[in-house]
């Protein structure tokens, strides 16, 4: 009786562990094709999933910006110049309301008026860093 309530416990164990171990895979599988998606839209050095990178990596620095010259969402400016052989471009006024500016916290594409306006996402409410402020040159007419 003992031995079959042993092979009995044990199945059960083996069972349970078999379908925490699928869990776990497709757990894996599902962040791989996020780094993956990641990787894909957004350049830059050491990026992490909210678009943060080497040189710019506070809790507020989630923002990324399509480059007018490539076409190509950059995490930072320094990113781009270190990752591309042409200078970056600036966009124009008259176009503003592009969706350019990628909120890395959710995802969400915003015009260059909309962030401009804003101090957190109008999605998420994720804040933005206001030192942005200061670069804002490198990417849109003054």
């Amino acid at each position: 009786m003992l031995i079959v309530l042993l092979v009995y416990l044990g199945s059960n164990f083996f069972i349970l562990f078999t379908e925490k171990l699928k869990l776990l895979k497709r757990a894996l599988i599902i962040k791989l094709k996020t780094d993956l998606i990641m990787d894909e839209i957004i350049f830059g050095f050491q990026i992490d999933g909210k678009t943060r990178c080497i040189h710019h990596c506070t809790q507020a620095d989630v923002v990324a910006i399509k480059m007018k010259c490539c076409n190509k969402f950059y995490a930072c400016i320094k990113c781009h110049d270190e990752m591309e052989e042409h200078q970056a471009e600036t966009w124009s006024k008259s176009e503003f309301d592009d969706k350019v500016v990628l909120c890395g916290n959710c995802r969400s594409e915003m015009t260059v008026n909309a962030y401009l306006s804003a101090k957190c996402c109008p999605d998420c409410d994720h804040e933005f860093n206001d030192k942005c402020k200061n670069h804002l040159h490198y990417y849109f007419d003054a």
